[in-house]
């Protein structure tokens, strides 16, 4: 999960968004959304499904990136 937590982050990131708007855009408060991309707790697939969608991918997309993502030592 942590991986596809670093995923979501990172493309937040290239989109030039703040955690604020993809957590509001999502449905959910900013603290829960940082919990998310630090890897804190287990979201349902549908939250990470609302939240791949205002970030304009799939969860697909997502779970691949981080597939091929190297594990941390």
């Amino acid at each position: 999960m942590n991986r596809i937590c670093h995923q979501i982050r990172k493309r937040r990131e290239t989109l030039g968004y703040s955690q604020l708007y993809v957590a509001s855009k999502a449905g959910m408060t900013q603290q829960n959304y940082s919990r998310i991309e630090s890897g804190k707790g287990d979201p349902p697939i549908s939250v990470l499904q609302r939240i791949a969608k205002v970030l304009e991918c799939r969860l697909g997309d997502l779970i691949t990136a981080a597939e091929r993502e190297e594990p941390s030592p």
